[in-house]
């Protein structure tokens, strides 16, 4: 890092993010000052050393999180953005959050405070807020105005106890009658191993993050709810009521505090957005893409409903495929901390290939998480090139279109073209139905490859559909290359007729020998959607009669 601010729109992978994941944020000041402590602990993280610009765009991402629980809280007890007059961010640091503020707000309506005297200067001219220099001691802490909401985004997981009950008897004290008061901790459900949460409740550790702050005043702490309920009792009153969103922010809970007796919280409700990971990705010898992931919302009665993947860049914006996760994830489990029966549909696999438009030295991957209450996130956001092996220079495959790499070498394919099924202008064709064991987890994969085409050039295929005994198992979209159904209908717009799929069936399907063993109790439904809204059924056939053997 050197120490001129960084202006991260300078960085396709965030201008993608902002365009597609912040949309109607284009004037989002994106400037960033070379001392803020939270990119700072990015660029130092493991998987984020040599990547700067991977690094500026969790800096992003991780704000949006953030920024969305904030506004379903405005909605609840403001109705809107624009009933606010004074908002305060406690603890702004150099503003990461303070920018999206701005852009719900007139900044003279937004009051930004912080320890570090250099992070106010630097949020007060960069965003035009106010400026409030903070101390250690909260009976030093001077302010004039009192406010409609005061967020306290990550001070209180860094406090020991004396300061964590007179922090919040000081902030308690700058809301107006009615104000709404939001902080977050670290809940002992979080605290590393091989401690023990002593009896008051509170874990407090001399370590953080900050590189300049005294640890015994800013540290690591841990709390338990019965310690948050006796410190707001002790510092607002016994009157005042809150309400608790166990990890709200991924690693931390939300307390939302209102400055009225006997507030009625049953109607704030706080959509939890999908978190997720690209696991594993290769390409086979046909140039198709396997990527393989997780994507779980940690919340009990919420799920992600779809994973999409799509390629951004100069010439192209498509979606490449879309599928359902479905299949458990380990690893779902132990990267967000929760119990693995919430995760036990966060498995998701797709396979796809390039459109020859692409330019790989400037095609972006994006992935999108949609959750089932529409809530969408994307969750891997690289340069396309990434995906390919390791040896296979990006100037030569640019240079040579997709197509026609793949029709050189059309000896690769195999596939006949039998026992096609016809539905009004749609043909398709089941190739392959296999089984094999589901990995590290009870069940089978039931593995489906196929293509169709359309006959009638006004209409597209918009999904593929797979039912196991009536529900509704995976989705996807034709995007797989094939030039043998190409060759064969004469047809070069057929080239990207071909799909592959992965159904997670809990229950186990049996291949014994030479016969099945209870794979005539499943019926397989194959359905096409087109771009007029016509279900086509073009395989509705017992599971048995179509597994390879």
């Amino acid at each position: 890092m050197n120490d001129q601010t960084i202006d991260a729109f300078t960085y396709t992978l965030v201008r993608e993010y902002l365009a597609d994941g912040l949309p109607g944020r284009s004037s989002l000041n994106t400037r960033i000052h070379p001392q803020d402590e939270m990119l700072l602990f990015l660029l130092d993280a493991q998987s984020y050393q040599g990547k700067e610009e991977q690094a500026v765009l969790a800096y992003f991402k991780s704000a949006q999180e953030i920024v969305d629980r904030v506004d379903r809280a405005i909605a609840w007890h403001q109705k809107s953005w624009t009933n606010i007059d004074r908002f305060l961010e406690f603890a702004c640091g150099y503003g990461r959050l303070t920018r999206f503020w701005v852009e719900k707000l007139a900044p003279d309506k937004v009051w930004a405070s912080d320890i570090y005297t250099n992070a106010v200067d630097f949020v007060s001219q960069e965003l035009g807020v106010h400026g409030i220099d903070s101390v250690v001691d909260p009976k030093s802490y001077h302010c004039d105005e009192k406010f409609n909401c005061i967020l306290v985004y990550s001070l209180f997981s860094h406090l020991p106890e004396n300061r964590f009950g007179q922090w919040l008897s000081r902030l308690y004290d700058l809301l107006l009658p009615g104000g709404l008061l939001l902080f977050s901790v670290h809940d002992r459900a979080v605290q590393p191993p091989g401690y023990t949460m002593p009896e008051s409740g509170i874990l407090f550790v001399e370590q953080s993050e900050s590189q300049s702050l005294d640890r015994a005043e800013y540290g690591s702490s841990w709390v338990t709810e019965d310690f948050v309920k006796r410190a707001i009792a002790t510092s607002m009153g016994n009157e005042v009521s809150y309400t608790r969103f166990p990890r709200a922010f991924t690693l931390q809970d939300l307390y939302v505090v209102v400055k009225t007796p006997n507030c009625d919280f049953s109607d704030l409700k706080i959509d939890f957005t999908p978190k997720g990971a690209l696991e594993d990705y290769f390409m086979d010898d046909r140039g198709r893409f396997f990527l393989r992931g997780w994507s779980a919302i940690v919340q009990p009665d919420h799920g992600v409903a779809e994973i999409q993947v799509w390629c951004k860049g100069k010439q192209v914006n498509r979606l490449l495929q879309r599928c359902i996760p479905s299949a458990p994830s380990q690893k779902a489990a132990q990267v967000l901390g929760i119990d693995p029966q919430w995760t036990e549909k966060s498995g998701w696999s797709c396979v796809f290939s390039l459109p020859e438009e692409v330019d790989l030295e400037t095609a972006v991957i994006m992935i999108k998480a949609v959750s089932d209450r529409q809530t969408e996130r994307i969750i891997v956001l690289n340069w396309m090139k990434t995906l390919l092996p390791e040896g296979i220079p990006t100037q030569c495959v640019a240079e040579t279109s997709w197509k026609q790499v793949i029709q050189s070498q059309s000896n690769w394919w195999r596939a006949k073209i039998l026992d096609n099924i016809w539905s009004n202008n749609i043909q398709a064709n089941l190739d392959r139905a296999t089984l094999k064991p589901a990995p590290n987890s009870k069940g089978v994969i039931l593995e489906l490859e196929g293509w169709v085409v359309v006959l009638d050039s006004d209409i597209t295929i918009e999904e593929i559909q797979i039912f196991l005994n009536g529900t509704l198992k995976q989705r996807c979209v034709p995007t797989c290359v094939r030039p043998d159904v190409a060759q064969y209908w004469g047809k070069t717009n057929y080239i990207y007729s071909g799909w592959i799929a992965e159904c997670y069936q809990q229950e186990e399907i049996q291949l014994e020998r030479d016969r099945l063993s209870n794979a005539e109790h499943y019926r397989l439904q194959i359905k096409i959607i087109d771009s007029e809204g016509e279900i086509h059924t073009v395989c509705d056939r017992l599971l048995a009669t179509l597994l390879s053997k």
